[in-house]
């Protein structure tokens, strides 16, 4: 528990947890599956609960942080712009790939996000242990399944299918957990895409002719577009400064606007 809350507080700095805590760790675990897969055969020995596999399909399945569940609760209760559009690329997430939401959400340096993100694994390896040590669900094998392999099979590929029922109860689990989180953040995008969408960059021409007439709409300075590129007579939109869609055309004189 305490190397998975190291390698997930890695995550958080933008650090590959899993290369750093993994290079003392994963030759232990190793070692122990090696020994599960000869206790299975010969029946010497003594099996293990912890061991490669249990990390890879039952603590972190999803990714670090087990993200598939967030990327789930992403789907079911978010309704921002960002969030949506970042779930609309193909999902490499069923494959336990997870970098899209890392850095794309993002996880890293989000203390909105720190608690669950290492919460949910947490809860994941105690969780499984029990549920092991208990005799609920068989100790895995030790066979070597691709921690790529989609959600419910591996567990049923390295336990039986009673350890891919386990692998579901916890992605809900962590469903759950997470939607707290992620409403607080989808809120939070989607009242900066309102106030965006309120202070939209606007054109103001201003004529030459007087008297002017001074609208009564607020107007924030950082908004005005200005066309100061004089010609005889008359000016035209400086290629720099064209909004999308509009053509080289000519707009009257020209101006220069002050703050007021």
């Amino acid at each position: 528990v305490i190397a998975y809350i190291f390698l997930h507080f890695f995550w958080f700095f933008g650090v590959n947890g899993g290369s750093v805590v993994g290079a003392v760790f994963n030759p232990i675990l190793q070692t122990l599956s090696l020994e599960n897969m000869e206790f299975f055969r010969t029946g010497a020995g003594q099996g293990h609960i912890i061991c490669q596999q249990f990390q890879d399909l039952f603590a972190t399945f999803g990714g670090a942080g087990s993200t598939l569940s967030l990327a789930i609760a992403m789907i079911l209760f978010c309704k921002s712009k960002r969030i949506t559009e970042l779930e609309s690329f193909p999902d490499p997430r069923i494959f336990n790939i997870n970098e899209p939401i890392i850095f794309g959400l993002p996880i890293v340096l989000n203390p909105t996000m720190l608690i669950p993100f290492m919460l949910v694994p947490t809860l994941n390896i105690i969780i499984s242990y029990f549920a092991m040590s208990l005799g609920f669900v068989p100790i895995c094998s030790g066979v070597n399944i691709p921690w790529t392999c989609p959600l419910g099979i591996s567990g049923f590929f390295a336990t039986n299918w009673v350890g891919g029922v386990l692998q579901i109860l916890l992605l809900i689990m962590g469903i759950i957990i997470y939607m707290p989180f992620i409403k607080i953040m989808d809120k939070q995008y989607l009242n900066d895409e309102a106030e965006a969408a309120k202070r939209k960059k606007k054109t103001i021409f201003l004529s030459m002719t007087f008297p002017l007439t001074i609208c009564k709409e607020e107007i924030y300075y950082e908004d005005i577009m200005i066309y100061d590129q004089i010609h005889p007579a008359q000016a035209f939109k400086d290629d720099h400064m064209l909004p999308l869609g509009a053509t080289k055309d000519t707009v009257g004189p020209a101006v220069m606007m002050d703050l007021f």
